[in-house]
């Protein structure tokens, strides 16, 4: 009787320090790589007699993204774990490493020390987003450039946003901004980080302009993903602007909100914008020249109104 009493309680132990054994065995060092798990469905599979059951193993298949090098990449998965999984809460991520590059990686489960494979099926040049409880997928540089902005770095310990420095216009110097930007149309949505939240966390859109630079017109279409919301051009007038990369991105002042924009251009070759009964349509650049020169109108040197107004011609 002793002696089985004595191997009970050796077995016991033991059961006791599996766990802590299991979680000393794995090296959080050894899982380089971060994944966010943004959704998932899970399958129990039990087993047991007499109606104790317990939990075998778990499967099922769901969307992430992996964060390599400070790169981030789009994935679905499909897995079997020895316990149930549980999405990533806010922008927190797994510690995971390479079992079979781009077929299978192996993920650290922190609380128990277990891990957990993931087969994956890699996406290329795509990154998963979730925004104001919307999922979808963009290009992974324009979620890097939102990494980069918001200083999102999981794989080195920057598991959280940092909201960017708002710039003051009223700080920056004018006559940095030589070039001058009318803006005709374009299409905004705010996005909110919470219901209550006042003012828009970020606002995105698209829309249709003529650049002024050496007082040629030159007309460009544009995308943009500001954190204030963009008004068009009333009448003539026009935004200050300056290249921050020549020919795609210009910075935009906002002196109603006092912020600037960054907007992703597409310019246009030798043509321009106009407005006619509110209708826009483009036109020779020449012609606008044309147009811009006998009416006096040169926004970059303080000529902000044609000085022979033609009814309908912007």
């Amino acid at each position: 009787m002793r002696r089985i009493s004595s191997l009970f309680l050796v077995a016991l132990v033991f059961v006791l320090l599996a766990p802590t054994r299991g979680f000393a065995a794995k090296n959080p060092a050894d899982y380089p790589l971060r994944v966010h798990i943004f959704s998932h469905d899970s399958f129990s599979h039990y087993s047991g007699y007499g109606g104790v059951r317990s939990l075998n193993d778990v499967d099922g298949e769901g969307r992430a993204n992996l964060y390599e090098n400070s790169q981030p990449r789009g994935f679905d998965f499909k897995y079997v774990c020895d316990e149930r999984l549980m999405n990533s809460m806010g922008y927190e991520t797994y510690p995971a490493r390479w079992k079979k590059p781009n077929v299978e990686l192996e993920l650290l489960l922190p609380v128990s020390g277990k891990t957990c494979r993931f087969h994956v099926a890699m996406k290329d040049g795509i990154a998963y987003y979730k925004n104001n409880g919307n999922f979808g997928e963009e290009p992974a540089e324009k979620f890097k450039a939102w990494m980069t902005k918001y200083q999102y770095d999981p794989e080195h310990g920057q598991n959280t946003i940092t909201k960017p420095t708002e710039v003051a216009a009223s700080s920056l110097n004018p006559s940095d901004f030589p070039l001058r930007i009318h803006i005709f149309a374009h299409n905004g949505v705010s996005h909110y980080a919470t219901p209550q939240q006042t003012g828009p966390e970020v606002v995105e859109g698209e829309g249709r302009a003529n650049l002024y630079e050496g007082s040629q017109p030159r007309g460009l279409d544009f995308s943009y993903r500001c954190q204030t919301r963009l008004m068009d051009s009333m009448g003539y007038e026009t935004y200050l602007a300056r290249w921050k990369t020549h020919d795609k991105e210009l910075e935009i002042m906002q002196p109603a909100v006092d912020r600037t924009c960054v907007i992703n251009a597409a310019m246009k070759e030798h043509v321009a914008y106009t407005s006619e009964n509110g209708q826009i349509q483009l036109e020779s650049a020449t012609d606008f020249k044309q147009w811009m020169d006998k009416n006096q109108y040169d926004p970059e040197h303080g000529k902000d109104l044609p000085a022979k107004p033609v009814n309908g011609a912007q």
